[in-house]
């Protein structure tokens, strides 16, 4: 007998499934599975969860290493479901949500309330995320610093720090210069550095790309060069470290795609309510061992590169 489960929201662009051709799953955790499509990757999430991109939330906790989901299972999709094993996902009554970065920031101004959260962010996330991951660069001493408390005594140490003040350096100029060659690098050489499911280096420049959107929406950056950019660094990052990376990377780069908790936080960042920052801080530390923090530290650089 077959189990039918509710989904409760779902990514608004995860109204084709008809259209998608399922190969198996990719992936198994304990609240999430990743499936194989010919679209790429495709997410179910156990309940009260952030949507991510191309996500559906189900309304319901679910441990799928439980239920005995595995790698390599077959999947099949219909128009308001998707089934695996004994399981029916209805996505009937999902509620949509729409995680187009800049249809949300269209139109934001920096007022006084920006300036005055953005000094109190990065000790926020600090405190808030109890220093995980690349957060250590939030401290006043990151260009100097190492990341050794982090990654031990080893090759990660000095090279993540490394490339990411380069990267952060070569943004800083892109209103005088553009070579996507240059960037294309960039995104190669960060690409897959550091420990975790999704190495601490792709989180960061998922932050950095959010940043970059923010700028855009500003009208601080021109956004057909701001898509350039991107599109140079997503590049450089494909095939260059794990499918569920890239899979983030790209919805951001080519479809402008974000978590709702990252998307959130960044309208947050903008507004006159401290409290809203702090709690999408909490939210966003919960993801992952050091993504979250990850992602955090990338979008502090990124919201305020010196243009």
């Amino acid at each position: 007998m077959k189990t039918t489960v509710m989904a409760a929201m779902a990514d608004s662009s995860m109204g084709y499934l008809l259209d998608v051709q399922p190969i198996c799953l990719h992936s198994v955790f304990n609240s999430a599975v990743n499936i194989k499509a010919d679209v790429g990757l495709i997410t179910l999430l156990s309940g009260k969860r952030s949507v991510l991109p191309r996500s559906l939330v189900l309304d319901q906790g679910i441990n799928f290493k439980q239920i005995g989901f595995k790698e390599g299972m077959p999947v099949r999709f219909g128009k308001d479901f998707i089934e695996i094993a004994n399981y029916i996902f209805d996505v009937s009554g999902a509620k949509k949500i729409n995680l187009n970065i800049v249809m949300h920031l269209k139109g934001i101004k920096r007022t006084e309330a920006f300036y005055s959260n953005i000094q109190k962010y990065a000790l926020w996330v600090s405190n808030i995320g109890g220093g995980q991951g690349l957060s250590v660069l939030l401290s006043d001493d990151r260009l100097a610093g190492s990341i050794k408390g982090i990654y031990g005594s080893n090759v990660w140490s000095e090279f993540i720090i490394a490339k990411v003040i380069l990267l952060l350096d070569t943004l800083s100029h892109i209103n005088e210069s553009f070579n996507p060659a240059c960037f294309y690098e960039m995104g190669r050489a960060l690409a897959g550095c550091g420990p975790g499911l999704t190495p601490s280096s792709d989180d960061f420049i998922l932050g950095i790309l959010a940043g970059l959107y923010a700028l855009s929406a500003e009208n601080r950056i021109n956004p057909s060069l701001v898509d350039k950019v991107i599109g140079a660094i997503y590049r450089g990052v494909e095939g260059n470290t794990g499918d569920i990376s890239t899979h983030f990377i790209q919805m951001a780069a080519k479809e402008k795609l974000f978590a709702d908790d990252i998307i959130r936080l960044i309208k947050n960042l903008y507004s006159d309510n401290p409290d809203k920052i702090k709690q999408s801080i909490r939210l966003l530390s919960g993801f992952g061992s050091s993504s979250g923090c990850d992602i955090m530290t990338g979008i502090y650089y990124g919201i305020q590169l010196p243009l």
